[in-house]
């Protein structure tokens, strides 16, 4: 199914437009071959930790994802080959994603970092809830939680307020990007979209990304896409209600409708929310 209609061509050629003469990273090479070989019908798990390691780097920065508190591992693992045989060779690919992501944008500003840190935690929250719904993958649900923000950080760098400005709209997910559009030209969803397609991300994960903070689906006829963009919202809701508002009970009213929607899309009641914030330590 094609999703197109999605994004007006106005809204991709003013994102291209903004972006265009800006270094946009490109996925790095190792990082195909990884996918390509886990892509293969009978993939070599010893030829997956072969590139990953060739790359030094990188190899040291999936290990360290590895061993986060967000994976909860009770034993330490000790190499990229043992990474495969622990993790699975899905997991070890987003983890391969991740560390390159997180190489491709890396700034030593204390933002950037809250945002990559954020996207991390959003990531593997909303791989926990496709686990529990039915239709939304959690290896793409990974993906798009990792990506949903990367706009920001384009942005961020072509416009020095962009942050600032975006600070002051972190109590409305779904009016700000409206009022991105009106300051920026366009907004960090569609910037995102353009660099997840720029990598080669799966249609699903890259339109997602780009309606992450619609205030609902109704208009999209894809049960797949509608629940993938609620897996979304639910962990962005998670996040911010437990580390950016601090509370649960006193939310902004968009906020309220923001999470209202995904559940609803989602089939799920609030007991269950509240298993999955417990479950993705929130």
């Amino acid at each position: 199914m094609s999703y197109e209609f999605l994004l007006s061509k106005n809204q991709l050629r003013q994102a291209y437009k903004t972006i265009k003469g800006m270094s946009v990273p490109n996925m790095p090479d190792v990082v195909v071959k990884v996918n390509q070989e886990i892509g293969r019908q009978n993939t070599s798990p010893h030829k997956v930790a072969e590139l990953i390691t060739s790359d030094i780097a990188l190899a040291g920065n999936v290990l360290k994802l590895a061993n986060s508190p967000l994976y909860r591992r009770r034993a330490e693992i000790q190499s990229v080959e043992h990474a495969t045989m622990m993790l699975g060779l899905t997991n070890l690919k987003n983890l391969v994603i991740a560390s390159a992501f997180k190489r491709a944008l890396a700034n030593n500003n204390a933002d950037y970092r809250q945002i990559e840190e954020d996207s991390q935690i959003i990531a593997h929250c909303a791989s926990g809830i496709a686990a529990m719904v039915d239709d939304v993958a959690p290896e793409d649900a990974y993906l798009s939680g990792l990506f949903h923000d990367a706009g920001m950080m384009l942005l961020a760098q072509k416009f020095g307020n962009y942050l600032g400005f975006m600070e002051k709209w972190e109590d409305d997910p779904i009016g700000v990007i409206a009022a991105e559009e009106e300051q920026f030209g366009t907004n960090h969803c569609v910037v995102g979209f353009m660099l997840a397609k720029h990598w080669e991300l799966p249609e699903s994960v890259c339109y997602a990304i780009s309606q992450h903070h619609l205030r609902c689906c109704d208009h999209i006829e894809d049960p797949h896409l509608r629940g993938h963009i609620a897996v979304l919202k639910l962990a962005n809701y998670l996040l911010a209600s437990t580390v950016t508002i601090n509370t649960v009970d006193d939310m902004p009213d968009n906020w309220v409708v923001y999470r209202e929607t995904a559940i609803k899309e989602l089939a799920l009641d609030h007991e269950s929310v509240n298993e999955i914030r417990s479950l993705c330590s929130l």
